[in-house]
């Protein structure tokens, strides 16, 4: 499992199985884990964490496929002979449309739990934003949902290591939802987001499981550790 390079926001959520109220505990991490070597390609899935919104990704053949088909096109292009403009053209012209293909199906896969809500609906009539649903508390949310709990307390933090310098996020520290979740997440609830909870009511309710909430004194460690 690969380290998370340069930090990664985690998330829980805590609430009660509506079939016979037993406390439940969710966890998820924000995007995709880094693979191994550093830039390789990671994974969206990890045992006993939320998975993600999207049902097309690239641990599946048709993604596969696309890629196959949108690198031998860049192989294509650099092959061809100088002064060959409109062929040049029509090829990178193949290779945007299978790309935009690509990434229209993807954005058409994300599961939001309620029939008739996609992407697109929510954020229109702007486009979507990159890493729209992508998010720990997308996850959560869905995870909750698809489980039957009833969410009563969800938090995200940054872990591992600080952003690069500029990047404003220490290890540790709890965030309020980005932007995109702002928009996203009232959608899939059906109702207005409530305030995260403090790093401190969070500390206390998950006492059991204190490292996932001191990130900074393990700052480089391995997410799989965290995955019991």
């Amino acid at each position: 499992m690969a380290d998370v390079y340069g930090g990664k926001m985690l998330g829980v959520l805590v609430g009660s199985r509506r079939r016979d109220g037993a406390r439940v505990t969710l966890k998820a991490f924000s995007g995709q884990l880094p693979g191994y070597p550093e830039g390789a390609m990671g994974s969206w899935f990890l045992h006993g964490w939320a998975a993600p919104l999207a049902g097309l990704t690239h641990h599946d053949g048709e993604y596969q496929a696309t890629l196959l088909e949108t690198h031998a096109l860049t192989r294509a292009i650099g092959e061809c002979e100088p002064g060959r403009r409109e062929d040049v053209k029509a090829l990178k012209e193949q290779r945007r449309a299978l790309s935009n293909g690509l990434l229209a199906r993807i954005r058409a896969s994300y599961d939001l739990s309620d029939q008739g809500l996609t992407l697109d609906s929510v954020y229109a009539p702007c486009p979507v934003p990159g890493g729209a649903g992508d998010c720990a508390a997308a996850k959560l949310v869905l995870a909750a949902k698809k489980q039957g709990v009833e969410p009563e307390g969800m938090c995200e933090w940054w872990a591992f290591s600080d952003t690069p310098k500029g990047g404003g996020r220490r290890a540790g520290r709890v965030y309020s939802a980005c932007g995109r979740c702002q928009r996203l997440l009232p959608a899939m609830l059906g109702e207005a987001c409530q305030e995260p909870l403090s790093e401190r009511r969070l500390r206390a309710m998950l006492a059991e499981t204190p490292r996932w909430l001191e990130p900074h004194i393990v700052p480089h460690a391995r997410i799989d550790e965290w995955a019991a």
